[in-house]
């Protein structure tokens, strides 16, 4: 996906401020955060990088890495955030939306799909294998959209500059959450105030039209529920997610042990 970057002229007191870096991955509320940068940067005339790191500048404000490969020991001064989902909902939620997405890896045709695109291959199967197909392919290490589960194995959970966030958490009481991670940003109670406004503007109801839980399929904002994953897996999807990524979900602190 192309970086977005926007410079926009104007003086604020966060120009001032350290770097915000929110690092992410895929279907972890990115589209959220980008709406949110993209209006606060608008706002207080900031330099709003969505990309990778080579795509930084010395002018940059805020930055946003959609598979959070962050080398932090080349930024000298930033502050931050880092969100992940539940595994199990990623797989779902990723499931839906490669059914119909526009995005080009998804729309070429490959020999290892007989020829078809994978989109056209997912939507060829039923539910029951097309989730089992999803866990096995772009979820996975090395497939065609990098591996998700790879990411939040590898991310360091303990840096002091970096606020930890579930997306879970966030999406259901999103007020405390935001007012901390702007907290973390290093804004005062005025500039807080009026992200927060912007926060509100961006939430699922105001961009989706809908409330959490009512499901459009070809939306990117689908349904929005956490634990949605109880209403699409079954034991083979619990097996195969468990032969796959082991404990996971004991290191993220979804579950306590494996009996889920």
């Amino acid at each position: 996906m192309k970086a977005l970057l926007n410079i926009i002229s104007g003086n604020s007191s966060l120009k001032a401020k350290p770097l915000i870096v929110h690092c992410t991955h895929h279907k972890c509320g990115t589209n959220w955060f980008d709406r949110i940068f993209y209006k606060l940067s608008k706002k207080y005339g900031l330099n709003y990088i969505r990309g990778t790191q080579s795509e930084l500048s010395e002018d940059t404000n805020i930055w946003l890495e959609w598979h959070s490969e962050v080398d932090f020991s080349s930024i000298k001064n930033y502050n931050g955030s880092h969100m992940i989902r539940d595994p199990r909902d990623v797989t779902v939620s990723a499931y839906f939306y490669h059914l119909w997405s526009k995005e080009k890896w998804c729309n070429i045709p490959r020999k290892e799909y007989d020829n078809k695109c994978y989109n056209e291959y997912l939507s060829g199967l039923s539910k029951e294998d097309g989730l089992l197909f999803e866990m096995n392919n772009t979820l996975e290490k090395g497939n065609v959209t990098g591996s998700v589960m790879q990411e939040f194995a590898s991310w360091d959970y303990s840096n002091p500059n970096i606020i930890e966030l579930k997306y879970e958490e966030v999406i259901q009481d999103s007020e405390t959450w935001f007012a901390k991670v702007f907290a973390q940003y290093g804004f005062d109670d005025k500039e807080t105030e009026k992200a927060m406004k912007i926060v509100e503007q961006c939430s699922f109801k105001n961009v989706a039209k809908r409330k959490i839980g009512e499901e459009n399929k070809k939306s990117h904002l689908r349904k929005g529920t956490p634990g949605d994953w109880k209403n699409h897996f079954n034991e083979k999807h619990k097996d195969e997610f468990k032969r796959l990524y082991g404990d996971l979900l004991i290191k993220l602190g979804y579950e306590k042990d494996t009996n889920w």
